[in-house]
């Protein structure tokens, strides 16, 4: 698994307006068909970026795409990354429409890469341009193939010859950057349909996000906090309503890939036209670390039980990821309050970590005065 930041220029945002991230996702959704097919990489969006005022002034791509680069590597150096790709709504000078910094450079600072996204034809076009230029940052270079990406021209074809899935999986190989285990992989869940009712609003702590139909969409890159033991109302806004709608949220609060166990049912008895108004409950147990929300809506006439797998004849499903906290992270000893065993365990544990490292309250890689501080800050009962 590889992160991947994406950029959305001024001109990109005009074309687009509230629809960004989603065209942004839905590209990236078919790129990954295509990686995961026929190189069996995936790209996980870490964060996308739109720019509502202009940001970038070059129409010519090699000085677009160092722009691009120079301002990433200056500004946003904290996002997670091993390969950045802007989607530019400028009408790029020349025959070009999508340039990489440089050929087999993912994980490193010249992992960077633009495409003229909405240049010509449709939708399989934009996606193609986009795993073409990503390819040579796995690695690959131009083919005399016209039915397939990498090829020196646009094909449209979204997939990948012999000669380029070499390149990138040679690529992929000396990358010790990337994800080696293997990502939890979840059950499919869309629609044959959006045409009617789907999702245009889901809300959730941090998380108030609208879209577009679509049969399924990854929003994975959208979050919020939780903490265990936490009740956070979500709300499911419908576009597009009929009475017979239904729908369910559920959430995998035990990280293991499914949402058939005890609590993860959030909410299957929703129905009519909405808005679907319910709460979320975080067991105590559940581990901490992001996992994953899926809501969906669903012709409750043709399909009357809502369910987290399979196939629908109309509706939306929609994925976002929660990331469970702790809510007393300085009650080391689990006792419900922050006291002198916590105290004495911050000092027992002083200096730098060696193995498990339990007083690291802050996670800095050694015990010191912010921990200790943590610790003092909030001495009493947890709250």
């Amino acid at each position: 698994m590889a992160e991947l930041a994406c950029d959305a220029d001024h001109d990109f945002f005009v074309v687009w307006g509230a629809g960004t991230e989603d065209r942004i996702n839905d590209i990236i959704n078919q790129v990954n068909v295509q990686y995961e097919r026929d190189v069996d990489i995936t790209h996980e969006i870490t964060t996308i970026i739109v720019r509502t005022e202009p940001t970038y002034a070059a129409t010519d791509a090699w000085t677009l795409v160092n722009e691009f680069r120079n301002k990433w590597l200056s500004d946003h150096g904290l996002v997670p990354r091993d390969a950045a790709h802007l989607f530019t709504g400028k009408d790029l000078d020349g025959n070009t429409i999508g340039i990489a910094y440089d050929t087999g450079r993912i994980c490193t600072t010249g992992a960077y890469c633009l495409a003229q996204s909405d240049h010509a034809g449709g939708f399989a076009c934009s996606t193609d341009i986009t795993a073409h230029e990503l390819g040579h940052l796995w690695g690959a270079g131009h083919c005399a193939c016209p039915s397939f990406t990498m090829n020196s021209t646009i094909t449209c074809a979204n997939a990948f010859s012999s000669v380029s899935i070499v390149d990138i999986i040679t690529h992929r190989d000396t990358r010790d950057c990337l994800d080696e285990t293997d990502p939890i992989t979840y059950c499919s869940a869309f629609s044959s349909s959006a045409s009617f009712e789907h999702i245009a609003r889901f809300a959730l702590g941090d998380i108030d996000h609208p879209s577009g139909p679509s049969t399924y969409s990854s929003f994975l890159a959208f979050s919020t906090e939780l903490a265990r033991g936490d009740a956070e109302a979500f709300a499911v806004t419908l576009g597009s309503p009929f009475a017979s709608d239904v729908g369910g949220v559920w959430i995998d609060w035990n990280q293991d890939g499914d949402f058939v166990d005890a609590d993860e049912a959030i909410d299957v008895s929703l129905s009519g036209v909405g808005p679907y108004i319910g709460v979320v409950v975080v067991p105590e147990t559940a581990p901490t670390g992001p996992t994953r929300l899926r809501v969906r809506i669903q012709d409750g006439t043709a399909d009357p039980v809502p369910g987290p797998c399979g196939t629908t004849s109309f509706g939306e499903v929609e994925d976002y990821t929660v990331v469970v906290t702790d809510p007393c992270p300085a009650d080391l000893d689990g006792s419900g309050d922050v006291g002198f065993t916590d105290l004495i365990t911050v000092l027992s544990f002083w200096g730098p970590c060696a193995g498990v490292c339990p007083a690291d309250i802050d996670d800095s890689g050694d015990v010191g005065f912010t921990d200790l501080l943590a610790v003092l800050s909030v001495w009493g009962p947890c709250s």
